[in-house]
């Protein structure tokens, strides 16, 4: 269950929403398959944290997180990876399994057989990544095999359901007054909720990557001021374009740079900036590409532009890390205030309000 990303929905229909979900999943499964969870009597030496998700793969999440489980004290935690999505042979796939104690892949296995794999590991927290996204199985969180389960950065959003009880965050991306629309505990982070660390693949800025990367290779014309934003074309609304296209009406020789989604988005995107005084040249669009050639890229955006609805996250970082100034505009739901928590994260209140 995904819900759009240019419905604004108010938090107590996300969280009405939600927890209707959550019950048709519980309903599916046997949500006593294992006995209750006891303390253990002697507290364990190091406490057993595993993290499911669809995405352990080359994909987003992992470009934002692929350091961290590394980073954990291997003195006090054991790590371990559930992988309920495909295995594309990637870097980013190998480098989760390197960095793990135990990685196993669930994709296959029904949903008991895959919840016991994770109740026999002895796993003392469980860090939901999947939510109620693609390749997510939530029946294996309804059935409950470790005593606490946490909810933490791919799903922006309550998940509503009883099987979940903690879901990391922090301030900005959750003033107090979202809780009321949370049905777990919050857990707030000192700065921003998101992790993310690039610095092995992120180039610095200098006068030999621009000359290696002129401009004329990306189809920026020279002496453009460039406006970009490489959020998902889902993630673009008529509310947001319009003040877009506004601001290319406003500066004259500026172009805006966005990544190319698919070939009907870009018609699309084009067309409406024609019906809106806006040569659709004007678009320039980005193909994908490897997370290293796309981070270097960055350095002839000017100025980074956020979407309203569902921010940018990942791509935030991205321009973030290379330096890019960034603009946004919160709004009240957590995807709408993760590029307000990067900024906030970095220093950079005054764009942020």
């Amino acid at each position: 269950m995904t819900l759009p990303c240019f419905s604004p929905f108010a938090g107590d229909r996300h969280l009405a929403i939600a927890r209707y979900f959550a019950k048709f999943v519980s309903s599916k499964v046997n949500k006593n398959y294992f006995p209750p969870h006891q303390p253990p009597a002697i507290p364990p030496q190091r406490l057993r944290i595993g993290y499911i998700a669809g995405d352990f793969h080359n994909h987003a999440l992992t470009h934002l997180m692929g350091e961290l489980f590394a980073l954990h004290d291997r003195s006090r935690f054991e790590i371990f990876a559930y992988s309920l999505g495909p295995d594309d042979g990637s870097y980013e796939r190998q480098k989760i399994k390197t960095d793990c104690d135990k990685f196993t892949d669930l994709r296959d296995l029904a949903t008991p057989t895959a919840t016991e794999q994770i109740y026999n590991d002895k796993i003392h927290i469980l860090i939901d990544m999947a939510g109620y996204t693609v390749y997510a199985n939530p029946e294996i969180l309804a059935m409950r095999p470790a005593p606490i389960q946490i909810s933490y950065l791919t799903y922006a959003n309550t998940m509503g359901a009883d099987f979940i009880d903690y879901f990391i965050t922090d301030n900005i991306v959750t003033p107090p007054r979202l809780a009321q629309f949370f049905s777990e505990k919050f857990i707030c982070l000192p700065d921003s909720y998101q992790i993310n660390n690039y610095r092995r693949i992120c180039p610095a800025e200098d006068a030999k990557i621009k000359q290696k990367n002129p401009k004329a290779k990306y189809g920026l014309p020279e002496g453009a001021f460039v406006f970009g934003c490489f959020n998902h074309s889902r993630k673009i609304e008529p509310v947001i374009f319009g003040v877009w296209m506004r601001i290319l009406e406003q500066v004259p020789n500026s172009v805006l740079w966005l990544l190319e989604s698919n070939s009907a988005a870009t018609e699309n995107l084009k067309n409406e900036a024609k019906l809106r005084g806006i040569e659709g040249e004007r678009l320039i669009f980005a193909p994908r590409l490897l997370q290293e050639e796309h981070l270097i890229r960055h350095i002839w955006i000017d100025l980074f532009l956020d979407t309203l609805y569902c921010n940018a996250h990942t791509t935030g970082s991205d321009a973030l890390w290379m330096g890019i100034p960034f603009i946004t505009c919160p709004g009240e739901t957590f995807a709408a205030r993760v590029g307000a928590s990067l900024l906030t994260a970095v220093n950079f209140t005054a764009v942020n309000s």
